[in-house]
């Protein structure tokens, strides 16, 4: 599975899965040949900005030190888009699996803090980030707008 980010003007890009997209090559190995994880939509483009910043920073951790680091390792991605209203709340979940164990909790660096700001103050969103025995595992939610399913 590779994610998939097009844009239909200056102001919106449209993320989901499509073989054959370049935008996750460097996670190419660990995502796999997984099936689509979730309905494409489309996302304001401050949004999708943020959220690229978001996986740079996730998948960067991964390969030198989580999931990807290792030949075995992969990450899991799946997303949901929930309705309420007008307004749309985008769910994604990052889980980087069969990577070296986790022996200690890790402290907080730059890059989590600097995530962890983004998601909440940049996209008035929520981010629970855990250390697990498997891997990181990331939630990320937040407010989408009018977000719109595409139709596959």
């Amino acid at each position: 599975m590779t994610g998939r980010m097009s844009g239909s003007g200056p102001n919106a890009a449209r993320a989901g899965c499509a073989s054959g997209s370049r935008i996750t090559a460097p996670l190419d190995r660990g995502l796999g040949e997984a099936p689509e994880a979730g309905p494409a939509v489309d996302l304001p483009a401050r949004l999708a900005v943020v959220l690229g910043m978001a996986f740079h920073e996730l998948a960067t951790n991964a390969a030198k030190y989580g999931a990807l680091s290792t030949a075995s390792g992969r990450i899991q991605v799946d997303w949901t888009v929930e309705s309420r209203g007008e307004e749309a709340i985008l769910t994604i979940d990052w889980c980087e699996l069969d990577g070296p164990a986790l022996e200690t909790e890790r402290r907080p660096g730059f890059g989590s803090r600097l995530l962890r700001q983004a998601i909440t103050q940049e996209l008035a969103g929520h981010l629970d980030l855990r250390y697990e025995r498997e891997g990181v595992c990331c939630t990320i939610a937040v407010p989408s707008g009018s977000v719109r399913h595409q139709a596959a």
